[in-house]
């Protein structure tokens, strides 16, 4: 039963869930439920009230590995690339695109669109190979909406983090047929993704606004195209400025 004066006032406030035989003594690791839930509440009670953890004590248990991610980590969240202003889309140009995406979407989701009767053969999602074949290196093999309606959200978002992983490790490279894609794939993808598919996305923009920065000209193709992704998974869906 509950006793707001036992326990010398430790949580004094919280009823005690399960009753513990606090007459158990403990010569070694616990080896019952009864003695593991002494053992717990006497390590509970040896803590104290408040802890605060100091940078020292935080980063004796780091390892090599894990400064390197830590490091990495903060490099990709904060740093912003410095794009030459000539480079970036103009404001209207921006709102026409993402504009004319989401009316694209509009009639991909409509319970009313015309269901697709021709089927075109696809691999499955976990054959890596096949995909990054028809993606990266398969020029006829288009994105067109009999195809990409095949996949499901689970596979739309595996589909669209392969692109993201091979063009950030730089084992492919991004072209016009690379950016189609990835336009069909975002149109089908729904709004409510989770963290996973939010770090794809922004991966994948990251990529192509490093590109974009690195042009010689405005007029060069692939100023529009990466303008045109970025602008899309940055204000569509939410991802944020790079």
């Amino acid at each position: 039963m509950y006793n707001s004066d036992s326990d010398d006032g430790e949580d004094s406030n919280l009823r005690q869930a399960l009753p513990v035989d606090e007459s158990i003594e403990l010569t070694g690791l616990p080896t019952t439920a009864e003695e593991y839930m002494v053992y717990v509440r006497k390590e509970a009670r040896a803590c104290p009230n408040v802890f605060k953890a100091s940078s020292q004590s935080i980063t004796k248990y780091n390892t090599t590995t894990s400064k390197q991610q830590i490091s990495y980590l903060a490099q990709f969240n904060d740093s912003k690339i410095e794009t030459p202003k000539a480079l970036l889309p103009d404001p209207k140009w921006v709102s026409y695109i993402v504009n004319k995406f989401r009316q694209n979407r509009e009639v991909i989701f409509s319970p009313n669109r015309p269901k697709q009767t021709q089927k075109v053969k696809i691999p499955k999602t976990n054959e890596i190979s096949k995909w990054k074949k028809i993606v990266f290196h398969d020029s006829e093999k288009l994105p067109t909406l009999s195809l990409v309606l095949q996949l499901d959200q689970l596979g739309l978002c595996s589909i669209l983090t392969l692109i993201g992983d091979c063009l950030c490790e730089e084992e492919e490279v991004f072209t016009d047929h690379v950016g189609c894609w990835i336009y069909a794939l975002l149109c089908c993808l729904d709004d409510l993704i989770d963290s996973s598919m939010q770090a794809s996305l922004r991966s994948i923009m990251k990529h192509l606004a490093t590109i974009r920065a690195s042009l010689k000209s405005p007029s060069d193709p692939l100023a529009s195209e990466t303008s045109l992704i970025i602008s899309i998974i940055s204000i569509h869906f939410k991802q944020g400025d790079v």
